[in-house]
């Protein structure tokens, strides 16, 4: 009697070894670090993702998942590489919730960590100026292209500060981006640029473009002798925005350094609603004229040039229902008439 109830624990010690076992080879590779999921890579697999995974946040709505998420054995560097060869168009599913498994870094919820906290604005004068044609709007929405590390000439930290907007902050420059995640800002972040064409590519950047942005006074010589070159994953905005499951945006800020007429063509402006946005005019053909001409066509006006030391910024509003209406009225009569008649307001 003894022996068999010794041969009974010694099977149950058994059991419940093998039951531990098979539960540590099943934990997913997620550990929780201060509130938030890091995903980490096997050492044998060549995943290299160390980013903020986005979970049960108000902002995406996950009942409306865009599709099933990636299985553990899928790869999303080779996933990535498969959709750039097709060139999915911007809507596609599974690049939608590739960004938004992968290369979102979710809002921190750390106090600021700033260089100057008491500054009320870091812009040239953009945001307060947008802030006032704005109406000082509460709790609205930003995404701020070429963020650089989320504080020198921000034109979006302001909002996000005093008016309690979101937003997302877009920077491809890597070093950048690490200096920008440790701001703590409250808002989104991606680590990649935005595609000038209505599908995912990889780009080789220079870092002078950055260096363009944040010292503009330096001599291009120099600027050659400090000139590095990576590869950088890029997205149509319109990809991002379908992400975060938002597509009105009270504010764009848009300095891509000469890719800004690129990034406009990819927007379905029937899909996306902009109100207000700012886009450097310094490298775009024709200047900040022909800038506010094509922007003119897209039914935005243009409000002020903003030019001087570390700015070169046009201010563009959506134009009112009535305004693009006069419009519309005013086209028709000149293909009719062959010149524009009065139009009594």
């Amino acid at each position: 009697m003894p022996a068999l109830t010794l041969k009974k624990f010694s099977l149950y010690i058994f059991i419940f070894v093998l039951m531990c076992a098979g539960l540590f080879l099943l934990i997913p590779s997620f550990k929780r670090d201060k509130g938030k999921f890091v995903y980490f890579k096997p050492r044998d697999k060549q995943t290299t993702c160390s980013c903020n995974v986005i979970k049960d946040n108000k902002h995406i709505d996950k009942s409306k998942s865009i599709s099933k998420p990636f299985t553990k054995d899928v790869i999303f560097e080779k996933e990535i590489i498969k959709l750039n060869k097709k060139r999915v168009g911007a809507d596609d599913r599974r690049l939608v919730e590739l960004i938004r498994d992968y290369y979102l870094v979710a809002p921190s919820n750390l106090p600021y960590r700033l260089n100057s906290p008491g500054a009320l604005d870091n812009s040239r004068g953009q945001a307060p100026f947008i802030d006032s044609r704005l109406h000082y709007k509460e709790k609205g929405f930003y995404v701020e292209s070429g963020a650089y590390d989320g504080e020198s000439l921000s034109n979006t930290l302001m909002f996000e500060r005093m008016r309690n907007w979101d937003g997302i902050l877009i920077e491809p420059n890597p070093a950048a981006f690490a200096k920008l995640m440790k701001k703590n800002r409250r808002s989104y972040a991606v680590n990649a640029c935005l595609s000038t064409e209505p599908y995912p590519s990889k780009k080789m950047i220079t870092d002078d473009f950055l260096q363009a942005r944040t010292f503009p006074q330096k001599s291009s010589k120099k600027r050659k002798t400090n000139k590095k070159s990576f590869l950088v994953q890029c997205f149509p905005l319109y990809s991002i925005l379908l992400a975060l499951n938002y597509t009105t945006i009270d504010y764009l800020s848009l300095d891509v350094e000469g890719d800004e007429r690129g990034v406009l063509e990819t927007i379905p402006w029937d899909k996306v609603n902009i109100d207000i946005m700012s886009v450097e005019y310094d490298k775009w053909p024709g200047g900040s004229r022909l800038l506010c001409k094509y922007m003119n066509n897209k039914g935005y006006e243009c409000l002020v040039t903003m030019s001087g030391k570390f700015i070169s910024d046009v201010i563009l509003k959506k134009k009112s229902a009535r305004k693009r209406g006069l419009r519309n009225a005013a086209s028709n009569n000149r293909h009719k008439n062959g010149s524009i008649s009065a139009i009594n307001k």
